[in-house]
C-alpha cells in the first residue's frame, strides 16, 4: 500500500499497528545563527507535543483523507503546549518546511526563519503544519525566548522518530 500524499510505503507500520504499538517521538533541536557569519550562538533542544489534532492527522494518513506536513510557523506565546491546541496561540510568522531528511524510523524536518523575517518578535512558539493558512497543527512547542532581530536566523529541527512499544 502507497501513501497518495507522500507515495511511501504504509505496509510496514502498518503491521506494526497490527502487531502493538507505534510510539512517536518527538524532539527539537532550535539554533539561533549569526546572519552574516553562520556561527552557532544559540542551541535549545526540548520536548515537542502532537497535539490531539496530529494524532488524527496521522491516522489520516493512513486513510488518505489529509495532506502531509508541508508548513511551519513561529509565535510569541509561552503558553504551555496542550493536548487540544489547533493553533500556536500568538503566530507571528508561517512558511514551507524548508527540508526534510529521512532515516531508518525517523524523520527531520528542518525549519529555517531568515535573518529578514518575523523581525521585532519574541519567538516562544513553534509549530508543525498541513496548510499555509490555518489548517491542521501537528505539533507544537515552547522553548526560551528568541529576541528575533535581523542580526540573526532561527532554525527548528523537529525528529519525529517512530518506535514500537
Amino acid at each position: 500500500m502507497e501513501c497518495p500524499h507522500c507515495h511511501r510505503a504504509l505496509d510496514s507500520w502498518l503491521k506494526a499497528l497490527a502487531t502493538g504499538c507505534v510510539i512517536v517521538k518527538e524532539n527539537v533541536l532550535t539554533e539561533v545563527r549569526d546572519a552574516l557569519t553562520n556561527r552557532l550562538l544559540r542551541a535549545i533542544a526540548t520536548e515537542n507535543l502532537v497535539v490531539d489534532a496530529g494524532l488524527n492527522q496521522l491516522r489520516d494518513l493512513l486513510d488518505a483523507t489529509n495532506t502531509s506536513i508541508t508548513y511551519f510557523a513561529v509565535g510569541t506565546s509561552s503558553t504551555a503546549p496542550a493536548n487540544g491546541q489547533t493553533a500556536l496561540v500568538a503566530e507571528v510568522y508561517r512558511n514551507t518546511v524548508t527540508q526534510r531528511v529521512k532515516a531508518s524510523a525517523a524523520m527531520t524536518q528542518r525549519c529555517f526563519v531568515a535573518s529578514t523575517a518575523a523581525n521585532g518578535n519574541t519567538l516562544r512558539e513553534a509549530g508543525l503544519f498541513n496548510a499555509s493558512a490555518a489548517g491542521t497543527m501537528f505539533s507544537r512547542v515552547t522553548h526560551d525566548d528568541i529576541i528575533k532581530t535581523i542580526s540573526i536566523t532561527v532554525t527548528h529541527a523537529w525528529t519525529h522518530t517512530f518506535t514500537r512499544a
